[in-house]
């Protein structure tokens, strides 16, 4: 009699069965299958893939870009492009509404005039928001140039938020950075602050505002164009650096 397969057990024929019984206890034997290696993650790029052109396979076209390196830095260009309208039509908003009289009239056109001194270079914003917690991150770079030939004032921001909205949890975690020509100017957190005064006066100085504009005002002005859109941060950042 012929052999019968099942789930990798071979069942012996009657002719060996007989033997296997003449012999002792009967016997089978196992097959024991390979397996199959499991499948790589849907969504992850493989490392092959990320740094090469890979062969177009979808319908659809790429839009003409020739990698992703090149897309995201056209994303990256785009992003500080759209930051900069969005903060152009609120400082239109507000000088039309006349939201900033508060400041006075100098300082209003000090605020006017550090405006078109300002250039994003790199902005990064993300705000989560649920009924229980509240999330939000900002990276930004930008630069003052106060005249055609004078070399331009890098500023770096950074900007870190949790806050929780459930009761009996702890409130709100935070840390906020600001950088001058990578120089210190503050760093703060809901536990400790750090001020560098200096780096103030002599950004201050740098981007020659006159003394008829009062240190809290400049750190005013100052603090929007760093914090735009977040209030959370502008209220922390500006609260720190009105010294």
């Amino acid at each position: 009699l012929g052999s019968t397969l099942l789930r990798g057990v071979r069942v012996l024929g009657m002719a060996g069965r007989s033997r296997s019984m003449a012999g002792g206890s009967p016997r089978a034997s196992f097959r024991h299958r390979s397996q199959c290696p499991s499948p790589p993650p849907a969504h992850t790029l493989s490392t092959s893939v990320k740094g090469s052109q890979a062969p177009w396979l979808l319908r659809g076209s790429a839009g003409g870009w020739n990698s992703m390196q090149e897309l995201d830095g056209k994303l990256a260009e785009l992003a500080c492009a759209r930051h900069a309208m969005s903060m152009n039509v609120r400082i239109n908003d507000m000088l039309s509404r006349d939201d900033i009289s508060f400041l006075g009239t100098e300082s209003s056109h000090e605020f006017r005039r550090i405006a078109a001194m300002t250039a994003i270079k790199s902005f990064e914003h993300k705000h989560i928001e649920t009924l229980d917690i509240m999330v939000e991150s900002i990276e930004k770079a930008l630069s003052f140039q106060s005249d055609a030939d004078a070399k331009p004032i890098l500023v770096k921001f950074s900007w870190s938020i949790t806050r929780n909205k459930v009761q009996g949890m702890r409130n709100e975690e935070f840390a906020a950075a600001m950088s001058v020509e990578g120089g210190k100017v503050v760093e703060v957190n809901e536990l400790d602050v750090s001020v560098e005064e200096q780096q103030m006066q002599a950004l201050r100085l740098r981007l020659k505002v006159p003394d008829s504009v009062a240190d809290g005002k400049f750190a005013w002005i100052i603090s929007f164009f760093c914090t735009f859109p977040s209030d959370y941060a502008f209220d922390i950042l500006s609260e720190k650096l009105n010294i």
